[in-house]
């Protein structure tokens, strides 16, 4: 194999990275003078957290955080309930630097407070469930465009749904009842799906559910207990990982790595083989 090949090889085998980390977001609710949201590094092996930077926005101003929910789409992170001076705000995050960039303002229509937040990239669509509202939006399970913020409505759930988590292997939508209780969500209808696991909640507001496509793992952050587990898909049960390490809520959790799109895969196998092949001629 020629230097060529060897290194398109390289290249495709460390394009997921291995690195085995989630991003954190934590709450630090509503506070005079406000306090930033923190923006952390989780580590899948220990459940460490390790703190990158404080969430503001380009001009530096305070945003603060309060119950979030946090996912990556397409490689870009999201975030709901961030608040800057005068409104709610769903935006994105800049992992480097905890730049968040409003995209919509959630207090300005129906819909208030999103307490989760899952990335379907297959369909390009966020999913969040409204807790609380003057409308037809309470406990509702919505899908949000990543780049309006309009919303679409899926269906009534038939329980309080705090955490949401898009399983890309299997095309299958988690979440995590104010029961503690792990349930399959149906992403067109809203029904609910028990799979049997349970686990005892510090605060059910103070949690997040996220799947790393990287480590093919799904896990929940018990945001006000501190701790990291992973959920067994085919039960629901959950195994302590570790303590976060730090006294802050963390209860904003998404995968800081999106695995290569199938086709990009497939084309760069594809120029390895022809890479091979032209060694092989000369």
């Amino acid at each position: 194999m020629n230097k060529s090949a060897c290194f398109a090889l390289l290249f495709l085998t460390t394009g997921v990275a291995s690195a085995q980390t989630l991003y954190g977001l934590s709450s630090e609710g509503f506070q005079r003078p406000p306090v930033s949201g923190k923006l952390w590094s989780v580590d899948e092996a220990t459940g460490a957290a390790t703190y990158i930077a404080d969430l503001k926005l380009a001009d530096g101003e305070t945003v603060a955080t309060s119950i979030v929910g946090m996912a990556n789409l397409n490689g870009t992170l999201y975030a709901t309930d961030c608040f800057n001076s005068t409104n709610e705000l769903f935006g994105s995050i800049d992992p480097a630097t905890g730049i968040f960039t409003p995209i919509s303002q959630q207090d300005a229509g129906a819909s208030l407070n999103w307490f989760c937040l899952a990335a379907d990239p297959d369909a390009n669509a966020l999913y969040t469930v409204e807790y609380q509202g003057s409308d037809a939006y309470q406990k509702h399970l919505l899908a949000v465009d990543p780049s309006t913020g309009n919303l679409t409505d899926h269906g009534l759930l038939s329980r309080d749904i705090y955490e949401l988590a898009w399983d890309t292997a299997n095309s299958t939508l988690y979440g995590v009842g104010d029961d503690g209780v792990v349930y399959k969500v149906d992403k067109d209808t809203a029904d609910l799906t028990s799979l049997g696991g349970q686990i005892s909640l510090t605060n059910s507001n103070s949690a997040d559910l996220t799947y790393d496509p990287s480590s093919g793992k799904l896990f929940f952050n018990d945001g006000g207990g501190h701790n990291l587990y992973q959920v067994d898909t085919a039960t629901g049960v959950f195994t302590l990982i570790g303590s976060n390490g730090v006294q802050n809520n963390i209860d904003g959790l998404a995968p800081a790595v999106v695995p290569e799109p199938v086709s990009l895969l497939s084309f760069g196998l594809g120029g390895i083989a022809l890479a091979v092949r032209k060694r092989r001629r000369a």
